[in-house]
């Protein structure tokens, strides 16, 4: 696995990343496009295994233990609370149609919540990352203009500089300066500093944040289908969901830049930090990150890679997937 991305030396690791995997075989057996398996997403999701120390502030850093969530006791039933991704939508749904209430964290280590169904609405990365930006920026100004400290790390203070409130960022919205700032916060991010829980990525939102291990999820939807997703899951439990909940529909709010000028360039990095995303979500790359859209070394793959650790404990041979990015 090849993650193309550092605090330190983006450029350089991302160079070093092309000139080994310049030579890749293309027709290789074990690579294949992200989006591309005729499987559930969530078995998908659990063939991965994230690295824990690489993506540690990408579990919750305010909920080490596990995700929010809430919990139907009624139906048997959890939902992930993935933010950005039809989250607070979910949650009216979840507490309205099935008598749900919220839970610092999931699954409970308690007992009883074994026979429990798991479930969870994902979002395509790219559009994820543009929302989740927004929030996370919207976020920080009002941290600092309250007075409760510095949020950000020092060495991405540039695309904050010169905003003092979050008043000044609304007099630059959908503008070129508005822009150029967010491409600047890609540029610099290095994908695994997670000063806000909205930049986390989903797959390790639905994973253990001691081993890496998915949990055993039995469904996982897509905001795309919110609809039809929440069908899916009554499904789970015999339960008619009522489609007249007007929550169903989500909130729409405007992004703070405008998304249809963002460059290639940058469309290109935000696949590539997200690429464990779209390999164990299963999401189809977005056109401006498909491989032939792609320079070589930074063309973005899934892989099927062996397990080592149980092959050399002897146990069953068995395969995860990875991102592979060459």
């Amino acid at each position: 696995q090849i993650v193309p991305t550092t605090k330190k030396s983006v450029v350089a690791l991302e160079t070093s990343a092309a000139l080994k995997y310049r030579n890749f075989a293309e027709n290789d057996p074990s690579l294949f496009a992200p989006g591309s398996l005729s499987i559930p997403r969530a078995q998908v999701l659990s063939k991965c295994q994230v690295p824990v120390s690489y993506y540690r502030e990408h579990f919750g850093r305010a909920l080490p233990q596990g995700p929010l969530c809430a919990i139907s006791v009624a139906h048997k039933l959890m939902y992930f609370h993935i933010p950005k991704s039809g989250s607070s939508t979910s949650r009216t749904v979840f507490h309205q149609e099935f008598k749900a209430e919220d839970n610092q964290f999931c699954p409970p280590a308690r007992p009883g919540y074994q026979d429990f169904k798991k479930t969870a609405i994902v979002r395509s990365p790219l559009s994820r990352f543009y929302a989740g930006y927004d929030e996370a920026f919207a976020r920080v100004l009002n941290r600092l203009e309250s007075g409760r400290g510095d949020a950000l790390p020092a060495w991405l203070h540039g695309p904050w500089r010169g905003l003092p409130t979050f008043k000044d960022y609304e007099k630059i919205f959908d503008t070129d300066e508005s822009l150029r700032r967010f491409e600047s916060f890609v540029a610099t991010w290095d994908g695994r500093t997670v000063f806000n829980d909205h930049l986390a990525f989903q797959t390790p939102l639905l994973s253990n944040p001691q081993t890496g291990i998915p949990y055993a999820m039995d469904y996982i939807g897509e905001t795309s289908r919110m609809v039809e997703a929440w069908d899916d899951i009554g499904k789970l439990v015999d339960k008619e969901v009522d489609h007249n909940i007007s929550s169903m529909r989500g909130r729409s709010f405007p992004r703070r830049f405008n998304m249809t000028r963002v460059s290639i360039a940058t469309q290109q990095r935000i696949c590539r930090l997200a690429a464990l995303d779209y390999c164990c979500l299963n999401f189809p790359l977005p056109d401006a990150c498909l491989p032939e859209n792609s320079p070589p070394g930074y063309q973005i793959h899934c892989q099927w890679v062996e397990n080592k650790d149980l092959n050399q404990s002897g146990g069953v041979k068995s395969k995860h997937i990875e991102p592979f990015i060459g």
